[in-house]
């Protein structure tokens, strides 16, 4: 087999990550939605207040994950959050 000076990479997928912002309750939350095409495959959440922090998120399975850090929980925020991950996996601008 002959020798060669070049790599040769093909790109199959491609994953377009898109970054937001939002605050509730004092707390201080960034999202990250990774889209295929229009398809939405998942969204992480993590947020901070103070000390205390938390962590979410939703795959195209609609599975949901959210926890918080140790002796932290907000009953409102956990609601609002899951709210927001069933709107965005569904792709819904918020209002509709």
């Amino acid at each position: 087999m002959a020798e060669t000076n070049s790599l040769v990479r093909t790109v199959v997928a491609t994953n377009v990550q898109e970054h937001s912002q939002a605050e509730f309750n004092g707390w201080s939350l960034q999202f990250t939605v990774n889209k295929d095409g229009d398809l939405v495959r998942s969204v992480i959440v993590n947020g901070q207040k103070g000390q205390a922090s938390m962590s979410a998120s939703i795959g195209e399975n609609g599975y949901t994950n959210i926890g918080y850090s140790a002796g932290t929980r907000d009953s409102a925020l956990t609601v609002a959050i899951l709210d927001e991950l069933d709107i965005i996996i569904a792709d819904q601008p918020v209002g509709e």
